[in-house]
């Protein structure tokens, strides 16, 4: 036997023995029927966090099954019902990906806007997740104009639109405190022209009648009588 031939017939030993081992420790795999039937218990019983763990074992164990369209649905909404957003847009977003014709599509979208509107606050500094709640629910009112989440999807974009110009008027109100108010009007100007039909709309303009009222001069004039 040659050098190279012995070699080949040694790793091929090796890559036997590996498999063999691997496979003693992995244990038997539990059949489908089981985890499904489990992981579906726990769902019923929202117990989630073990509804997630089953129902991922399953996906593992029989990627291809018939229950696989299921398990990834409830998997996702497990996570959206315990405020676990993140988890809850990406597990929705691969659902849409690998299901593009489920009749759950316009739910999963609207759920999606419902899991950035959860992550948002009305004056946030930061509010890129209403924007991203915005611009979800347009798209799926747009995709699905015809689905009974339609119309909640406006409504929630409304709500959107609500914490997106309260953050302007905010941040208007602070330029204001800081006699800073050409950059304050600017603010009050960006609600009146962006979320015109908002409540936040309203104080906006209330504002800038203020301003208008009380110009930076006079108000300056105002502070060196009273001293």
């Amino acid at each position: 036997m040659t050098k190279i031939a012995s070699l080949l017939r040694t790793g091929l030993v090796l890559l036997a023995t590996a498999g063999t081992l691997s496979a003693c420790g992995a244990g038997p795999v539990r059949p489908e029927d089981e985890l499904y039937r489990e992981a579906s218990l726990a769902f019923e019983e929202e117990s989630y966090n073990s509804a997630i763990e089953d129902y991922k074992k399953m996906l593992e164990e029989y990627p291809f099954s018939d229950k696989a369209e299921t398990a990834g649905f409830n998997i996702a909404y497990a996570y959206y019902v315990t405020e676990k957003y993140p988890e809850a847009i990406e597990a929705f977003s691969d659902f849409e990906r690998l299901y593009p014709v489920s009749p759950l599509l316009p739910f999963v979208s609207y759920t999606i806007g419902m899991c950035y509107l959860g992550q948002a606050k009305s004056d946030d500094r930061d509010p890129s997740a209403s924007e991203a709640a915005l611009r979800q629910f347009e798209r799926m009112a747009q995709q699905f104009p015809k689905s009974i989440y339609a119309d909640l999807a406006r409504y929630r974009a409304h709500e959107a639109r609500e914490n997106l110009a309260l953050h302007e008027l905010v941040v208007g109100d602070f330029y204001r405190e800081k006699q800073r108010h050409d950059a304050a009007a600017a603010r009050y100007r960006y609600v009146l022209t962006h979320y015109p039909t908002t409540e936040a709309a309203a104080r906006a303009n209330q504002r800038l009648g203020e301003l208008s009222a009380n110009p930076p001069a006079q108000a300056a004039g105002d502070a060196s009588k009273g001293s």
